[in-house]
């Protein structure tokens, strides 16, 4: 914490001496202020969704909603935001409540922010927030869940001349009443302690553009409150795009200790090409995410931490591998979408998975092929703020996958999940 104060406070002296040097003018205040609001619900059948099911198991049909309302400010020096949501399944809360069941809370802050610039380039925001990088492997929104990830953070934000540098620090408190306590304690709640964030990004050209990311994660100890045990994640993301080629590659590699305390050597990495056009577009990729065979030696652990939830959008929609598994994943895929026209669009993902090394469970071993996975998806806006999307996924299962999920070889039926989704973004005020 102390040194991130002092790199804030030598950034806000450097900034205000360039500042002093440059003769002041006087910018006539321009202000910006709009409320907006979401309201999607998304009714699902979920039969093997996630988990695999057994014949004699039935399928899960259910909907659930989010509202959110949305205020936003902005002026030359000072930007904030304020986003209230309520997120639930339907059912989840009574439609009388006489004070006899258990209490839900299902409205949360999803953003409360406040930013100033210091001058152009250079601003610093306070508050809850997202926080969206790169290519979203390391840290996104999670926004396919209806809660949705936010994060409590100081960051520095720094542009010019196609150059990003973004500086996050967050810390947590140790309880729920950490104002009144007079030590350290067990942190309650199961997520990262403390984060620190480095984000560059370069615009060589408008071909390519450079990524590069550190991220260092801190863990409490158990019944230790002043232990912890810090890993990080760094490499870079390259994003290429010219006459209709795409290319986004990337290499992280992570170091430190697992939230157990054990060392940690892992590594990921993806490459994705694509060709483009006004109509349609195909593309191939491989993903990669380290693991352990189930006969190394070696101490350390070598599977990949995934940070911030985002393989729901890399690693099919069934969300099967949310978690990677001790041996690692790896993924080929490949991916086709026609677009009928600017309101209507379709897309279908083939993807082939294996683990990256090995496993042992109980007496089994488990080979490296785990089946494949189809998911097809459309879209169609029905006027301006009203889109209607859904899907169909299915799974072919493996007897290594169906021993690794827990349900026995031979056992599973075959996993599919049916899905449709209404979006409704409507800006309710907006004044400059």
């Amino acid at each position: 914490m102390k040194k991130f104060i002092a790199i804030l406070m030598f950034l806000f002296l450097a900034n205000e001496m360039l500042i002093a040097q440059e003769p002041q003018k006087q910018e006539p205040e321009k202000t910006e202020f709009k409320v907006s609001a979401q309201y999607r619900a998304r009714a699902e059948y979920r039969d093997g969704y996630k988990i695999p099911l057994v014949e004699e198991q039935d399928g899960l049909p259910l909907i659930s909603q989010r509202m959110r309302l949305i205020i936003d400010f902005k002026s030359n020096k000072i930007e904030t935001s304020f986003n209230i949501q309520e997120a639930r399944a339907w059912g989840q809360t009574p439609t009388i409540d006489f004070g006899k069941s258990a209490p839900i809370n299902p409205v949360q802050v999803k953003e409360a922010w406040a930013k100033y610039n210091f001058s152009e380039n250079f601003g610093l925001k306070l508050g809850r927030m997202d926080l969206n990088y790169g290519d979203n492997r390391l840290l996104c929104n999670k926004d396919w869940n209806n809660v949705s990830a936010s994060h409590d953070a100081a960051l520095l934000q720094f542009k010019k001349d196609g150059l990003t540098v973004d500086l996050a620090l967050t810390s947590s408190a140790t309880n729920d009443w950490a104002y009144n306590s007079m030590q350290a304690d067990d942190y309650i709640i199961d997520n990262y302690k403390n984060m620190a964030m480095l984000f560059a990004s370069k615009k060589f050209s408008d071909a390519l553009t450079v990524n590069v990311m550190e991220l260092a994660r801190g863990y409490q100890r158990a019944t230790k409150p002043g232990t912890f045990y810090v890993y990080n994640t760094i490499g870079p993301n390259v994003l290429f795009n010219s006459n209709g080629i795409k290319f986004d590659g990337s290499f992280y590699y992570q170091l430190g200790k697992t939230k157990t305390g054990a060392d940690l050597k892992a590594n990921f990495y993806t490459a994705n090409v694509s060709y483009n056009t006004d109509a349609f577009s195909v593309g191939f990729g491989y993903d990669a995410y380290s693991g352990k065979a189930y006969d190394d030696t070696d101490e350390a652990s070598k599977t990949f931490q995934t940070c911030e939830w985002g393989a729901h959008k890399f690693l099919g929609l069934m969300d099967m591998w949310l978690a990677i598994p001790a041996g690692g994943i790896r993924d080929i895929n490949a991916i086709a979408a026609y677009n009928f026209s600017k309101k209507t669009s379709v897309n279908l993902t083939f993807h082939n998975f294996g683990l990256a090394q090995e496993m042992k469970i109980g007496e089994v071993i488990v080979e490296k092929p785990l089946g494949s996975e189809i998911d097809f998806t459309f879209k169609h806006v029905l006027t301006k703020g009203v889109v209607l999307v859904g899907g169909y996924s299915t799974y072919m299962v493996s007897d290594n996958f169906e021993v690794l999920k827990g349900v026995g070889a031979g056992n599973a039926k075959r996993p599919q999940w049916a899905w449709l989704m209404i979006n409704f973004t409507p800006t309710l005020f907006a004044s400059k």
